[in-house]
């Protein structure tokens, strides 16, 4: 990232009369939220058990009326490779979304609880569809809601360019690719809940044509000029 421009950036926003620590604010207030929940699972055995039968989203546990299960799922992680990967991308989209698109931070919340449920609610209908006895499936993690906002960010930025594993590639492209990679797996599996990927970034897709598209990008009225920082690497 070219340090000179980066902090040049942040003085444009401010002169504009847009704050980006709002939105900012609560991108780390959502990582730190993932974090909290992945040491608390793993704060001792009798907690970890407890944890791991109330939080995590299934059919089962809708059936047993555990409906704060669609939000609790997705900020827990047992993993913290999983953890990592997601956090470092939610970081890299919301960085883009706040600095690139300069989205209010109302909107910010709508578009990333909104593609949390979205993706949870997918989840659940396509286990409903490949259900069978004796088996349970279990989702986790905040890839709905990631993926959510990296639709939304490519549509309102899709020209703004990425690091991913080293190479560059513009950010519709990157998101692309993840859908591309979740469609295909859908119905494989994978360990991987593909309908929550693909429940979230369908979300982040239609808030940007319902609202977001007056900020802006693909079916906007103005282009937003693409942030030359990389986002995820």
């Amino acid at each position: 990232m070219d340090r000179h421009f980066y902090y040049s950036s942040l003085a444009s926003n401010r002169m504009g009369g847009f704050n980006p620590r709002p939105g900012m604010g609560f991108i780390w207030g959502l990582i730190g939220a993932n974090v909290a929940v992945f040491a608390a699972v793993h704060a001792s055995p009798s907690q970890s058990r407890k944890l791991t039968r109330e939080l995590p989203m299934s059919l089962q546990s809708i059936r047993e009326g555990k409906y704060w299960t669609i939000i609790t799922s997705g900020f827990t992680h047992f993993s913290g490779y999983h953890l990592l990967g997601n956090m470092f991308t939610l970081h890299a989209f919301g960085r883009v979304l706040v600095y690139g698109a300069r989205l209010p931070l109302l909107n910010l919340i709508i578009l990333s609880v909104g593609s949390l449920i979205s993706g949870s609610a997918f989840f659940l209908a396509h286990e409903k569809r490949r259900e069978r006895p004796y088996r349970m499936v279990q989702g986790i993690g905040a890839s709905g809601m990631v993926m959510g906002l990296g639709a939304a960010a490519a549509c309102l930025v899709p020209r703004t360019m990425m690091l991913v594993a080293f190479f560059p590639a513009p950010l519709w492209l990157v998101v692309s690719g993840y859908f591309a990679y979740d469609y295909w797996y859908l119905n494989q599996h994978t360990g991987t809940a593909h309908s929550g990927h693909l429940g979230g970034l369908g979300f982040g897709l239609l808030y940007y044509v319902l609202s977001l598209r007056r900020f802006g990008g693909v079916l906007g009225l103005r282009v937003i000029k693409p942030q030359n920082w990389r986002g995820v690497r």
